[in-house]
């Protein structure tokens, strides 16, 4: 292992000391959560929508 002015440090840490991992995680959750209803309600809607057939260009449904 490496050694830094001979000191042994063990293994680093994948997160950084001292950065705010839990308010970063809680925004992320956050953000995450006002989007999701967004998303779910576009699919839903978007699946419904009538779209004209390029064959016989008639409207049809999904």
């Amino acid at each position: 292992m490496a050694t830094i002015r001979g000191h042994f440090h063990g293994p680093r840490s994948f997160f950084k000391e001292g950065t705010h991992n839990g308010q970063h995680l809680f925004l992320c959750l956050f953000t995450l959560g006002l989007w999701t209803p967004i998303w779910f309600l576009s699919a839903v809607f978007n699946a419904f929508q009538p779209f004209h057939c390029h064959g016989c260009g008639r409207r049809k449904w999904r």
